[in-house]
């Protein structure tokens, strides 16, 4: 049974979005995890339970299937137009535009025991790779795969994750943009990892009961999508432009 790729065309981050679908298509797709953007347009989709991406046109039909055998999760497009998958065996594989494995990200001296969601910096080239089991955000060299610098560790303080999955990146603002799933928020970093605020809580306990919670899971990826791609750029087909000037916890519409 196919799954189904949605755009949205509104969303409110740090409560329950609200969201209108404004388009859609159906794909042979078991388990979409995530997006990309290549350079001659149209998406790549990531399947960890068939072990493939797909790759779409931008009328939503099927142009490309490549078997990633180690079963792909995130996926990024870096500038020079090779891409990043990370991988269900704990690496992240730089491929061609047709899927021929180049090599792999180097992250000595740190383990990489779950890479989940990839960021590629549009200007310095720098991969971002958040992991999901050692929770932590580690940065490569765009150009050699060597790791540059890390940070995070399990916990629920300031600075410290618990499961982080998706992220995102406002090269404008010079923003790094966390889903910090368990701990139900979100963390805004600089590019060198030191915490700029978070946003989001998991229940607001008021004079007159529960009013509001911070979802996690899927809906924050899509919070954080909005958030981090969506300002200027509009870089997830379909996804309604942000304002630059747009702040946490506002309502944005299409």
């Amino acid at each position: 049974m196919g799954a189904k790729v949605v755009a949205v065309a509104s969303v409110v981050v740090g409560q329950t979005a609200d969201v209108s679908d404004v388009t859609s298509f159906d794909m042979d797709l078991r388990y979409p995890g995530r997006l990309a953007a290549p350079a001659a347009g149209g998406v790549y989709a990531t399947d960890e339970v068939t072990g493939e991406v797909l790759q779409f046109d931008d009328a939503g039909l099927v142009v490309g299937t490549f078997v990633i055998a180690e079963l792909p999760v995130g996926i990024a497009v870096h500038p020079d137009g090779r891409v990043f998958v990370s991988r269900c065996d704990g690496a992240v594989g730089i491929y061609d535009a047709a899927f021929g494995l180049l090599g792999t990200l180097d992250p000595a001296p740190l383990a990489m025991t779950y890479p989940n969601d990839i960021a590629i910096h549009p200007t310095t080239g720098e991969g971002y790779v958040s992991d999901t089991v050692e929770h932590r955000i580690m940065v490569f060299d765009g150009t050699t795969g060597l790791l540059a610098r890390a940070w995070g560790m399990e916990g629920s303080g300031l600075s410290e994750f618990e499961s982080p999955t998706a992220l995102a990146l406002n090269a404008d603002l010079g923003q790094v943009i966390v889903a910090d799933v368990d701990n139900f928020r979100a963390q805004v970093f600089d590019t060198n990892g030191i915490l700029q605020f978070k946003f989001g809580y998991r229940i607001l306990f008021t004079a007159l009961g529960e009013t509001a919670w911070f979802a996690r899971g899927a809906g924050l990826a899509l919070a954080l999508a909005a958030y981090g791609c969506g300002l200027k750029t509009n870089q997830i087909a379909g996804l309604s432009e942000v304002s630059s000037s747009w702040a946490p916890g506002e309502a944005t519409s299409a």
